[in-house]
Parts: structure tokens; C-alpha cells; sequence
């Protein structure tokens, strides 16, 4: 039989196995405290919002340098993940198609998880904030034929526009970087707090996805680009692992 695997659950696994790090329970969600090997710190702030929704803050003072591979077994989730770059800049090498992505201030990276990635990352002094909406999940909740009729088209969008890529590029706009900056700002103390934050986390992930969403992206495509030199790139000064 074939194992439902949470993409989300699977990169943090992975996490673990690598960089070994100091795990801490804060108020409505986790912190991941990461020593890099030169010394410099990365922190993740790990939010779980009903089940619908999971967002991550993650900053990084510092060179972080790793590989993630997608789970062999099927992924029957389909998750919409938007990325937006406070700061920093990353490179990412996909596998097998060695296309290379560079993400930097500014910058929103959106990926649909039927389309399974698997790739190389170099962050270097990032901060960002990941949003996961679980489709399938909000469909259910909200159990209305109209409704779901207009998610049901809405996926059918995204589906054709990732049908060639893996990951779209994008710049922010006005809006969404202001959004972004209060979501960043928002100070969880207490059950007000928690609802503020739910509220912006949502209202800034559909602005996002309305903003001009088509198929164009930064991504440059190098053929010469072999799996072994980029091992030997991402292995320097990094966690460079494979975890099966």
C-alpha cells in the first residue's frame, strides 16, 4: 500500500537527520535553532493553523547549504507553497532537470507539490516566510457546491500553469510587501494575537496568488550543469547529505 506522505513533515524530518538541531515549543507552534557550519545561526519558526494552513519563518545568519529530496512515496496532498524573500538571496538546482533558480529581496517563489522537487539550496543570509495551503483540506472545510466549484477551476489554473515548471519567480508589488512586513511584525502573546496573524497569513497568501500568477520565472537552464559538480559546489561549507 502506498504511504501518504506530508511534504511539510517530510522536509523537517530531513531537517533533523542533517543539521541535528535544538528544538524548542513556543506558543502556537515550534522553533528549529540551527548551528551552520561556519558558526552563523539559522532559526525556523514552525506555525500549524486548522490543519488548512502552515507557515514558516526562516532566517539565517549566514551561509546555509543543503539538499532536499522529495519523498519516494506518492505525495496525495496537493499543497500550494508561496515563498516571499524579506532578505537574502538563494540558489536552487532542481533534479533531475538541473534548472537553476535564483531568489533574492523582494522576490516570491510559488510551487505546487504534484509537481515533486527535488534540488540543492544555497541560502546566504536569508530571511522568508513559507505559506502551505493543503487544498484538498480547505475544500472539504468549507463543503459548499458554489464554493467549490470556484476552487475547483481555480486549481485547474494553477495546475496548467505548472505544467512546465516546478517553481514560478515573481516580484512583489507594493501590497504585498506591506502585507508581508505585518504579517513578519505580528506578536504572538496571546489568542487575539493568534487570530490577527491566522487572518494576514490567509489574506496575504490569496493576494499573492491573484497578482498577475502566470508561467514566466528567473530560471536559467544549464545542460553542462552535472549532478557531481554540483555535489562538490553545495558540499563545501554545508550540510550536504542524502537522506533516503
Amino acid at each position: 500500500m502506498t504511504k501518504n506522505i506530508k511534504v511539510v513533515d517530510s522536509f523537517f524530518e530531513q531537517l533533523e537527520k542533517i543539521t541535528k538541531p535544538h528544538i524548542e515549543d513556543s506558543i502556537f507552534g515550534k522553533e528549529y535553532i540551527i548551528t551552520n557550519p561556519d558558526n552563523s545561526s539559522t532559526v525556523i519558526k514552525r506555525f500549524t493553523f486548522d490543519n488548512k494552513y502552515e507557515l514558516c519563518f526562516m532566517k539565517s545568519n549566514g551561509k546555509m547549504n543543503y539538499e532536499y529530496i522529495s519523498p519516494n512515496e506518492k505525495i496525495r496532498e496537493n499543497i500550494i507553497e508561496i515563498v516571499y524573500y524579506y532578505d537574502g538571496k538563494t540558489k536552487m538546482i532542481s533534479q533531475p532537470d538541473n534548472k537553476i533558480y535564483h531568489l533574492k529581496k523582494g522576490d516570491i517563489a510559488i510551487h505546487y507539490t504534484k509537481n515533486c522537487f527535488s534540488g540543492y539550496f544555497e541560502h546566504n543570509n536569508i530571511s522568508v516566510i513559507s505559506i502551505n495551503l493543503y487544498v484538498k483540506k480547505l475544500k472539504n472545510d468549507l463543503n459548499l457546491k458554489t464554493v467549490d466549484k470556484l476552487i475547483s477551476e481555480w486549481e485547474a489554473k494553477v495546475e496548467n500553469i505548472f505544467k512546465d515548471d516546478k517553481c514560478i519567480i515573481e516580484k512583489a508589488n507594493t501590497e504585498i510587501k506591506t502585507l508581508a512586513l505585518q504579517v513578519q511584525n505580528v506578536s504572538l502573546k496571546e489568542i487575539n494575537d493568534y487570530f490577527e496573524f491566522k487572518s494576514k497569513i490567509i489574506q496575504l497568501f490569496f493576494l499573492i496568488l491573484k497578482s498577475n500568477l502566470k508561467s514566466v520565472s528567473t530560471e536559467k537552464y544549464d545542460a553542462s550543469v552535472t549532478s557531481e559538480k554540483i555535489k562538490s559546489v553545495i558540499s563545501r561549507n554545508s550540510y550536504y547529505k542524502r537522506i533516503m
